[in-house]
């Protein structure tokens, strides 16, 4: 299990978390 989270996998998460949101 990889659980290594790059800043670009930061920046992908957070921007569907806040398209989900919004």
């Amino acid at each position: 299990m990889k659980s290594k989270i790059t800043l670009k996998d930061l920046a992908a998460i957070l921007g569907v978390s806040v398209s989900t949101v919004s």
